[in-house]
């Protein structure tokens, strides 16, 4: 509450609107999910990160562009979730490069699945390819978890 008459709230601060029926204030978001400065009960004026004004409401970003999870629009992403990267606003799958589960764009890979390493190429190797009986590896040479019956020297 930002003013009191009485005891009873009149005015609310920021982010919050004043609800008549109950006198006191909700936050924007009661309101309108994901709005973080409303300009009615109905209507946001600015939405929280991760969603994107459309018709005076906040669309979530992850529900109009896959593998988003901050955009500025409908058609434009900002941030990319794990396993995508960004591409002129379009968040595409690391899916180019086998095993890869973080990469920076088509070709260069940050971390790969369990059993693969990253190469010295940016791209993700078998352990068991290098080092045979392994299940998990940090390079080419050096072994983490033995399969069982091989054993750690």
């Amino acid at each position: 509450c930002k003013t009191c008459k009485n005891n009873v709230c009149t005015s609310c601060q920021a982010l919050y609107i004043f609800n008549a029926a109950q006198t006191d204030c909700l936050l924007c978001e009661s309101y309108v999910k994901g709005c973080s400065i409303c300009a009615s009960n109905s209507s946001c004026l600015s939405c929280y990160e991760g969603y994107f004004l459309f018709s005076n409401a906040c669309s979530y970003c992850k529900s109009s562009l896959l593998g988003c999870i901050s955009c500025s629009n409908s058609s434009f992403c900002t941030v990319c979730q794990d396993e995508y990267y960004l591409v002129n606003g379009v968040c595409t799958t690391c899916e180019t490069i086998e095993s890869c589960l973080y990469c920076t764009n088509s070709s260069v890979c940050l971390s790969c699945m369990s059993g693969y390493y990253v190469s010295t190429n940016k791209t993700c190797s078998l352990c068991t390819v290098s080092l045979p009986g392994c299940t998990f590896c940090s390079s080419s040479s050096t072994c983490k978890q033995c399969q069982t019956g091989y054993f750690l020297n």
